[in-house]
């Protein structure tokens, strides 16, 4: 990974784009997969996008930030669980790591609730096309409530983990995450549900469990998951597909349980249509949810030799639509 800072990456990947040079336009999308910006640099790019009015590239950003901080979600409700543990089970706790632990599951909570509403409140702001500038400087300090928020929240996790980590606490099952990366999709389809489990604490838990219930109309390839033993400080995470022929809102329940105890569960939802939506829809014909090389290769080729795209009723490739397409390429995000 490279610290690259991400807005001046996505200039060159504009200016290269603008000029039609594709191969270059590549380069710099990969270069943007592989950037790994500090939280605080990629929020104060976000700002900066907003103050000067480049929706697009703040859009992109808030995309990016989006990922991250999803990819980050299982291990914070991980540092969240078993600072709640340490407070449950640990009788020899002074009391000022209670209070450090005290403060890092607050923080932990809060800084949760302030990154939903920033991203909420970012996404549907850039939703639209022109938006009144109080709502454009209402959002910005959104964004600066979110940078101060993940400050304290990173010195709090330091301090809560250092306490934590010198204790031995007992097994205890946490449902750390529930994601897919294809919330979306068309009847007839199998997309893949990513499901996370994990024992938060420091000895076995022993004969474990996934039980999944989806509402109706939603099949699960597997409706019980047998993990069996969690080591102590383990995850696991298992793919169970989802599908539906019938178009509508649907959702899934998970538990977890052991042979000692059950676990706090969680839920997903996805979204079904009769046709693909958008152009990526249509053109993610592996059905993995993503546009993969292949699939950006033949955007590129439609592209190229302005041609429509199959089954979208004859539209064609805009340069802010090839922008858009191997932006969600680079960063695999879900059409």
């Amino acid at each position: 990974m490279t610290d690259d800072r991400v807005g001046p990456l996505f200039e060159a990947f504009d200016d290269a784009l603008a000029e039609r040079d594709l191969g270059r336009a590549r380069e710099y999308a990969l270069r943007i997969e592989n950037a790994e910006p500090p939280h605080e640099s990629l929020l104060e790019e976000i700002e900066s996008a907003l103050e000067a009015g480049q929706d697009d590239r703040a859009r992109t950003l808030l995309h990016t930030a989006s990922r991250r901080f999803a990819d980050e979600e299982a291990a914070e409700e991980r540092a969240f669980q078993r600072t709640q543990l340490a407070q449950a089970v640990a009788d020899d706790l002074t009391g000022a790591d209670r209070r450090e632990l005290t403060r890092h599951a607050r923080q932990l909570a809060a800084a949760s609730a302030t990154r939903s509403s920033f991203l909420g409140a970012a996404g549907a702001f850039l939703q639209g096309d022109e938006q009144p500038e109080a709502d454009r400087a209402e959002v910005v300090r959104t964004v600066q409530r979110e940078r101060v928020r993940e400050a304290t929240a990173t010195e709090a996790t330091e301090e809560g983990t250092a306490v934590t980590d010198e204790l031995t606490l007992p097994a205890s099952l946490s449902v750390l995450s529930v994601r897919s990366p294809a919330p979306e999709f068309v009847t007839g389809q199998t997309k893949p549900l990513h499901v996370t489990v994990g024992n938060v604490g420091d000895e076995p838990a022993e004969g474990v469990t996934l039980e999944l219930t989806a509402t109706d109309g939603l099949d699960l390839e597997s409706e019980t998951v047998d993990i069996g033993t969690l080591d102590g400080d383990v995850d696991e995470r298992v793919e169970i597909g989802a599908t539906s022929d019938e178009p509508g809102e649907y959702s899934v329940s998970v538990s977890a349980a052991s042979q000692a105890a059950g676990a706090d569960g969680g839920e997903f939802g996805f979204a079904v249509y009769e046709e693909a939506p958008t152009v990526a829809f249509a053109l993610d014909q592996s059905d993995t949810g993503i546009i993969d090389t292949e699939e950006i290769q033949q955007a590129l080729w439609y592209y190229e030799h302005d041609e429509p795209v199959p089954n979208t009723g004859g539209e064609r490739l805009t340069t802010e639509d090839v922008r858009a397409l191997i932006v969600m390429w680079a960063n695999d995000q879900p059409v």
